[in-house]
């Protein structure tokens, strides 16, 4: 005996399906509402096996899937369509209402209400709050420069001798993006970017440094971009981007406050603001700039070396006079040296030191 009172579910009240009826595998059976069993007469011969739902949901996976997103990330809804499957629908939803999708601005969700408006072209995804900006600075120059080098103990090993010296380094140079100050403008909400360049004060005065840097030591200047004065200005430190050149044999050497250098030996504990000085009268040293060394004659600034001077021997070199040196390297950081000779006398053919490739 069938029981078909009513109950708390769609169709009528079996006692025990298999009992009575078909009982196999609704031919539905894992999309949401099925209740599993046939529930047709034991051996039915008309179509499939239907249990006593009235509603199966289509369960396809949702539309939203494969979603990219800002950055190149993907994003897949995880839930299943949620219509019914005997109606027709072009589109799988499941049941979320509200966007699932991470604000592409923060960790927060996007505050969008229709769950499938990330299938739409430059859709965006945005929690509807305002966000600080992450991009650096764009103006030109330097945000901010560490005015205290630090140092560090180094080993000297050149030709003749070896020794512990303190090398000055810069973390401009070591590092230049930390001094890339993060922008201050806020975005609004509702936008993935804020109106205006990026700055990192907004303060209409704001200071951005000069961007040249010695080429001996690689500090950056310290003066504001764009300075009135031509010479540059640094502290300066370890001469770490030079080589000794000196005039002579290969093994001759120079002392200098009680330290003795060879042709191609590191120049990095010397510091550039104080290496004329210490070298009392003499000239510098230049890789030639001309096909013709013939053209070097004449001049009271130049003088051709017609002899092989180490490093790169096999470049040709010129003596040259400490202000023209200078007037080459662009006038860069040239106040704070000393200026011994502008001449080429023959007392002055000592050793020098030359810059590094």
């Amino acid at each position: 005996m069938i029981i078909s009172c009513s109950a708390g579910h769609p169709g009528k009240h079996i006692c025990m399906v298999g009992a009575h009826l078909c009982g196999q595998p609704c031919s539905m059976i894992g999309k949401n509402g099925c209740l599993e069993q046939c529930i047709k007469v034991t051996d039915h011969a008309d179509g499939g096996h239907e249990c006593a739902a009235t509603t199966h949901a289509c369960g396809e996976p949702c539309d939203l899937t494969n979603l990219r997103l800002a950055g190149g990330r993907r994003y897949s809804c995880p839930e299943k369509c949620h219509i019914p499957s005997d109606v027709e629908h072009d589109e799988h939803r499941c049941d979320a209402r509200l966007c699932s999708v991470i604000c592409q601005l923060c960790k927060r969700l996007c505050s969008n209400t229709d769950h499938m408006h990330g299938l739409r072209p430059g859709a965006t995804h945005l929690c509807g709050q305002p966000h600080s900006c992450e991009v650096v600075c764009s103006a030109r120059g330097i945000c901010e420069i560490e005015t205290a080098p630090h140092s560090i103990e180094a080993t000297f090993t050149g030709r003749h001798e070896t020794f512990q010296y303190t090398k000055l380094l810069d973390d401009a140079y070591y590092l230049l993006v930390s001094k890339r100050l993060k922008c201050v403008k806020v975005i609004p909400p509702g936008e993935i970017q804020h109106d205006g360049p990026h700055t990192h004060s907004l303060n209409p005065k704001v200071v951005h440094f000069c961007q040249a840097r010695c080429k001996y030591c690689s500090y950056f200047c310290t003066l504001p971009l764009g300075h009135a004065q031509q010479e540059h200005d640094t502290r300066h430190g370890s001469m770490s981007q030079s080589r000794w050149s000196i005039d002579g044999p290969e093994d001759v050497s120079l002392e200098i406050a009680g330290r003795r250098f060879s042709s191609n030996d590191e120049g990095a504990p010397m510091m550039c603001n104080l290496f004329c000085q210490a070298m009392g009268r003499h000239v510098h040293i230049a890789k030639c700039r001309v096909d013709d060394p013939a053209t070097c004659n004449g001049n009271d600034q130049i003088q051709h070396i017609h002899r092989r001077l180490h490093p790169d021997p096999d470049d040709p070199k010129d003596f040259v006079t400490h202000s023209l040196f200078w007037q080459r390297a662009g006038r860069v950081f040239v106040s704070t040296f000393c200026h011994q000779s502008d001449s080429l006398g023959q007392d002055l053919k000592i050793p020098i030191r030359e810059r590094n490739r």
